[in-house]
């Protein structure tokens, strides 16, 4: 294949369009400015990526920040269990509420799988 040849089937002959209101236009801006790059290299770098990773590609991008508010959910609601435990429960001991703890953190693990295994 001549350098021509090659360069040719290199080259961006196609073309993709698609009409936005002026507010979705502008969230495009924001994010291509947010990304450092112009808008349609920003469009196609995105839509290329989620082709290429297939139907998933939203879920697969949101499921780590959906994790991470559901365990600082969890980990919040600990931290209000145990202060309302420790404050109506005055004559607990330190240990007491921390052999709680520990129990709680050994059978969470098999606790989940229970619960994953009712959605399957």
């Amino acid at each position: 294949m001549s350098v021509s040849e090659d360069r040719a089937r290199l080259q961006r002959t196609k073309s993709v369009g698609f009409r936005v209101r002026p507010s979705e236009y502008e969230e495009l801006v924001q994010a291509a400015e947010a990304a450092g790059m112009p808008i349609g290299e920003w469009i196609r770098d995105v839509s290329l990526r989620a082709a290429r990773q297939g139907d998933n590609a939203d879920c697969q991008s949101a499921l780590p920040k959906l994790v991470r508010i559901g365990l600082e959910e969890v980990a919040a609601l600990r931290a209000v269990v145990l202060t309302l435990f420790g404050t109506t429960h005055p004559t607990l001991a330190k240990d007491e509420i921390e052999q709680m703890l520990a129990y709680a953190d050994s059978v969470k693990g098999e606790r989940v799988d229970v619960l994953i295994g009712r959605q399957a």
